[in-house]
């Protein structure tokens, strides 16, 4: 008995009314028997699938033309690959041409369905259903017939996994067409002008909102009009090569909104969007991003771009006559080179009227260096910086919530500060084992102040150049404290060492000064550049300059070493704060002790010269030279065997313009000692005596360009002792028969006068 129920189920199953097309007859046609499989055209109960069980590759099937009308029960069009397309060709003229008596989904197209509606009947719906036409995503049904549109629109299935099904108009002829707008829901919806010859204007009124759950495509060629007098939402993108007419055609104070309301979306092409007077906004909803790809003309007064969600403008401007208004918790995202500005002739927002709301947050991600512009709040939620290149603060900006540093330097300066009033960094990355703290490829080029409520520690995304440097403050007052921190390139301004320091870092310092007589804990980071190669041998401790004293403790401070990069953390407080390098002493003595170290500027070179006490079998001498006082490359060495005070002296007979920074290498038993950093102006003189002081003889080199140049040794009152006639550029003057003091060479010729004191000794 069981056998014989499971036989007539299966019998059931297999005799289902179904038809799949297997194109056996090797033509497109509907009604061609053995394009089907089983054989037969379908019947009015049947269900047609067409698919890619029989025929792998694309193909299209045509519905009966004349006065025939085709009726089955259902069809569905779902490639598992390619497109498949179905037509109701131009010239099927029934009325109607194909009915669907399905009470679910009469017609399903599915990813890569096609079904083109292309009826030459004079009237009345030539396709219609009982039940829902069901758009996949991925699926289009093209409208290429004048007739109606309306009940097809309100038998539109939009059950989730239909908001990219593509509901297409590309209706034929020179004139007009109305489309049903008011009260309806698509899918994406799209307008085209093939079938009317490359122009086609389109139409729609009423009263009711619009939903689209995709995107709105015009192709060019078109022109869409709404008069409507409520409200258009748009989930998905705008994609505009023709034209879009807002022109509702009575005023009102509700509706009229072109809603911008999806996730990630954007508003592209190189059509034109037209407002009349009559429509109030366009609107990025709340929760909305918006990706401005193209211009946007405000057309009049009343017109206002509203942005209660991201707007991410690129290179792209709002403009025209009417207004700009950014709401509270909004997101602007500005990617033109002059970023926001109070006049409307420049950056990303030019319109007549703006409002940029200080509970709003701002973003630059532009591709070249961009600035903030004066058009920025004084005070904002948040500031992103995300631009390679760099951003320049074009005034002073609060920040009370966050500073995000994804990528780019934030450049700021003494009148255009940067402060952060209670707002945390937000960085992608974690450096000097502390996250947010900014890192290598964002930081704050310039003074950035940090207001302080508690005894907690704070992180400062300090740098300039290519050098990232945070520091870690942490006030020991918890009170209401300011304090603001710049780092600076070059060496400290330190030019003599206290004995109990060996060395300073010579790549930075860091300028901070505290608003109220507060006090500090600080935690400054160093990088290898900032230590030698025995750094395993210092000690290091906080210079400190207040007021022309050098302060320096070596209880101090502690190092914290943290894999490549670590902090240099003050065990007690500070608070006379300025400029805080680190110094270093050693943990075991030279066998040397450096007693002089000089480098000044003789004329045509730099001299330097140093006087050590040495004490062992050698020492090596190794002079290094910067032009920024952070790259040290080596240009002179020298060995000594001596024992004793020892002199040396070297000419740098090609010296860098302006600055010179030198320091001395000392390695003596293996072990390396640095000297102070010394800086030596250079430039190129018309003109060089040497030497000077003088006993016997003075040399003059000097740009001639004359045949004759007279010259005179003057004494301190004017008094010319000798003259000397000179037709080469230099010369030799004996000096021997002066006094000791000081006198003048004067050179006179006919591109001017040159005056060089010297002193005999």
């Amino acid at each position: 008995m069981w056998r014989l129920i499971l036989l007539l189920l299966i019998c059931r199953v297999d005799l289902q009314a179904q038809k799949t097309w297997d194109g056996g007859a090797g033509t497109n046609a509907w009604a061609d028997a053995l394009n089907w499989y089983p054989d037969g055209i379908p019947g009015i109960e049947e269900d047609v699938i067409l698919n890619n069980q029989w025929i792998a590759l694309d193909y299209l099937v045509e519905l009966p033309g004349g006065l025939q009308t085709t009726q089955v029960k259902s069809i569905r069009i779902g490639p598992s690959t390619g497109t498949i397309s179905l037509t109701l060709p131009t010239g099927n003229t029934a009325i109607p041409g194909l009915i669907l008596s399905a009470t679910g989904n009469g017609m399903l197209i599915e990813n890569g369905g096609i079904f083109i509606n292309a009826s030459g009947a004079g009237s009345g719906s030539p396709f219609q259903l009982v039940g829902k036409l069901r758009i996949g995503n991925g699926g289009r049904y093209i409208h290429r017939t004048p007739r109606g549109n309306a009940e097809l629109i309100d038998k539109l299935n939009n059950e989730p996994g239909t908001e990219k099904g593509i509901f297409e108009f590309d209706v034929p002829g020179s004139t007009g067409y109305t489309v049903s707008l008011t009260g309806n829901t698509f899918g994406s919806l799209s307008f085209k002008a093939l079938s009317a010859g490359g122009n086609k204007s389109y139409s729609g009124s009423g009263t009711s909102n619009l939903l689209i759950r995709g995107d709105l495509v015009i192709d060019p060629g078109v022109s869409v009009t709404s008069t409507l007098t409520s409200d258009i939402v748009l989930n998905g993108s705008l994609l505009m090569n023709g034209k879009l007419n807002l022109h509702p055609v009575t005023a009102g104070t509700t509706g009229r909104s072109f809603v911008f309301a999806g996730r990630d979306v954007s508003f592209q092409g190189s059509g034109t969007l037209s407002m009349n007077a009559f429509f109030r906004n366009l609107l990025v909803a709340k929760n909305a991003s918006l990706t401005l790809e193209t211009p946007c003309l405000l057309n009049y007064t009343p017109n206002t771009f509203l942005c209660q969600g991201t707007l991410h403008c690129g290179a792209f401007a709002v403009s025209g006559p009417g207004s700009f208004l950014l709401s509270d918790s909004a997101t602007f995202i500005s990617g033109a080179d002059s970023g926001i500005w109070s006049t409307a002739d420049k950056g990303n927002i030019r319109t007549a009227f703006r409002i940029f709301s200080p509970q709003a947050n701002y973003q630059y991600a532009g591709t070249s260096s961009q600035v903030t512009g004066d058009g920025i709040p004084d005070t904002v939620a948040s500031l992103a910086v995300n631009n390679s290149a760099s951003l320049l603060l074009s005034k002073p900006v609060v920040i009370k919530d966050s500073l995000s540093l994804l990528n780019g330097v934030l450049i700021s300066g003494s009148s255009n500060r940067l402060m952060l009033f209670g707002a945390r960094i937000r960085s992608p990355v974690s450096n000097y084992s502390e996250t947010d703290a900014g890192w290598e490829k964002s930081f704050v080029d310039g003074p950035i102040s940090i207001r302080t409520w508690d005894s907690s520690w704070y992180n400062i995304p300090a740098g300039t150049g290519n050098i990232f440097a945070p520091l870690k403050i942490k006030p020991l007052d918890p009170a209401d404290n300011e304090i603001t921190v710049r780092y600076i390139a070059g060496p400290h301004p330190v030019t003599i060492l206290l004995p109990s320091l060996d060395r300073i870092s010579q790549n930075g310092y860091f300028d901070v000064r505290s608003i109220h007589a507060a006090k500090w804990q600080l935690a400054m980071s160093y990088r290898p550049a900032d230590t030698s190669s025995s750094d395993e041998m210092m000690t290091p401790a906080i210079l400190i300059d207040v007021n022309g004293q050098w302060k320096w403790s070596s209880t101090m401070s502690k190092k914290i070493p943290v894999g490549q990069y670590g902090w240099l953390v003050t065990d007690t407080a500070i608070s006379d704060l300025n400029a805080l390098t680190i110094g270093y002493t050693m943990n075991n003595l030279l066998p040397l002790e450096l007693l002089d170290f000089a480098a000044d500027n003789a004329g045509a070179y730099n001299l330097i010269q140093w006087k050590a006490e040495q004490d062992g079998p050698y020492t090596d001498y190794l002079i290094e030279r910067s032009k920024d006082g952070m790259l040290y490359a080596p240009i002179h060495s020298s060995r000594s065997t001596a024992r004793g005070i020892v002199s040396f002296d070297w000419k740098d007979m090609l010296p860098l313009e302006p600055f010179n920074y030198y320091r001395l290498q000392m390695i003596s038993h293996g072990t390396t000692r640095y000297s102070p950093s010394l800086r030596v102006k250079f430039v190129k003189r018309r003109a060089i005596l040497y030497p000077n002081p003088a006993r016997d003889w003075i040399n003059i080199n000097f740009q001639n360009g004359s045949s004759r140049t007279e010259l005179e040794i003057v004494n301190r009152d004017g008094i010319v002792l000798s003259k000397h006639f000179v037709k080469k550029d230099s010369c030799q003057i004996r000096v021997s028969d002066l006094t000791p003091g000081t006198y003048f060479a004067r050179l006179r010729n006919t591109n001017g006068s040159i005056t060089l004191p010297f002193t005999k000794y």
